[in-house]
């Protein structure tokens, strides 16, 4: 997943925290470092994940809004369950390896439901998620559009997530950059 240049440095990293140490068992530092670029496809999982959990939290909210005796103007534009049927998460969904590293990483937003409940907030308050609801194209690029919206608009700049996202890992802030670059890699790569 990470690239040569990613993976240059996270030795650099090893090389010399190992040439600061006076314990000079490589095994440590090799296990180190591999732990290390393991942790990067974590966060990779984790934020994908986000945006699935974002997806699937659009059932709650359409719920909540149909439970309403009186829904508000507002909320009568949100009557759509479109996102969750995104076909980038759908097809995110159906990742088979996708899904293993799911279940190998445990990951769980539910630690912290207010992160996707945060999440959703800010894109409902957001001209480009009304736009995508009254939006008839279902076409690959549109649906792309959105999910790439959410990442770059809202989980990027978000200081509660980012605070959520750096308390679980701690290299955050060096990996965010290799993180993004994934993330637009893995838009780039997707076709249905």
């Amino acid at each position: 997943m990470l690239n040569r240049r990613h993976l240059r440095v996270k030795v650099m990293q090893t090389l010399y925290a190992y040439s600061l140490s006076e314990d000079k068992n490589i095994v440590n530092f090799e296990k180190s470092l591999l732990k290390s670029v393991e942790e990067v496809d974590e966060m990779y999982i984790w934020t994908l994940n986000l945006l699935d959990e974002v997806a699937e939290y659009v059932l709650i909210d359409v719920e909540g809004i149909a439970n309403k005796w009186i829904p508000s103007d507002k909320d009568k534009n949100f009557t759509s369950t479109k996102l969750n049927s995104n076909t980038f998460i759908d097809s995110l969904r159906q990742n088979r390896e996708y899904l293993e590293k799911v279940k190998r990483y445990k990951v769980d937003w539910n630690y912290d439901p207010e992160i996707v409940r945060s999440i959703y907030s800010q894109l409902k308050d957001s001209e480009a998620y009304l736009e995508y609801l009254n939006l008839e194209d279902r076409s690959i690029s549109a649906e792309k559009d959105i999910i790439k919206y959410i990442f770059k608009k809202i989980i990027l700049k978000s200081p509660d997530i980012e605070q959520a996202i750096d308390e679980r890992f701690i290299n955050w802030q060096v990996d965010k950059e290799v993180l993004q670059a994934m993330i637009a890699k893995t838009f780039k790569k997707f076709q249905l």
